[in-house]
């Protein structure tokens, strides 16, 4: 095999080299974006539950009592205390966040 035969094939070894690195570097950076977009939207996820993880976190250690058959049909209830002058509203949302700038003003 002459010397030319030898670098040719060489050649074409490193440059076979050179594309299956290309590949998989193309293939890693396909992984590392779709892990970021993953990212984002766990990162979205957690800020879209960060208002009720507080709320539950305040009423966590205000629980003050439980009713096994409220009202004697069977249903749970849960009581829990709030602030004075709280004000009470049918979204559950509304009167917990109240209780909680309730309890800041309190401070």
């Amino acid at each position: 095999m002459s010397q030319h035969d030898r670098d040719s094939r060489e050649l074409r070894e490193l440059c076979a080299a050179r594309d299956a690195a290309r590949a998989e570097t193309n293939r890693i950076v396909a992984l590392l974006d779709a892990a970021n977009e993953e990212r984002k939207a766990l990162r979205a996820e957690v800020e879209r539950l960060r208002p009720n993880a507080l709320r539950y976190e305040f009423l966590k250690g205000r629980m003050c009592g439980a009713d096994f058959d409220w009202n004697e049909n069977g249903i749970y209830g849960l009581v829990f205390e709030l602030p004075k002058n709280t004000a009470v509203s049918a979204s559950c949302d509304d009167t917990i966040d109240r209780a909680i700038e309730a309890a800041k003003e309190a401070k």
